[in-house]
């Protein structure tokens, strides 16, 4: 459930839909992985402006 919950909660982040939440799933193995990303290394797989959202959201949960 709460794996869901997260997905749905970065699906809602603007610029991230279905395929970018797979290339995220698909370079860090899971959103635990992910979360624990440098900024640089989102940035190497999603353009600077969704990545610093992702990034923030990760840090602040929001």
């Amino acid at each position: 459930m709460r794996k869901e919950k997260i997905k749905s909660e970065l699906l809602d982040i603007e610029g991230i839909g279905q395929k970018r939440y797979e290339k995220i799933i698909e370079t860090f193995g899971s959103i635990r992985n992910a979360s624990k990303a440098p900024l640089g290394e989102l940035e190497s797989i999603l353009p600077k402006k969704i990545a610093l959202k992702l990034y923030k959201y990760f840090r602040n949960g929001a």
